[in-house]
């Protein structure tokens, strides 16, 4: 997956992860790192961005 696609689905999941529960926050997290192939902590990062 591109920057630009990785991004923009980081920016889509951002709402949703910040309303979520721990338990919720890991699922995504683990999600979203098998899908981009970033990191656990990077994923964190960029999601937990303003």
């Amino acid at each position: 997956m591109r920057r630009t696609g990785v991004s923009k689905y980081a920016e889509a999941i951002r709402g949703r992860y910040r309303k979520a529960d721990r338990k919720e926050k890991g699922r995504m997290l683990a999600e979203f790192a098998e899908v981009t192939g970033y990191h656990r902590k990077s994923a964190i990062r960029l999601i937990g961005k303003p």
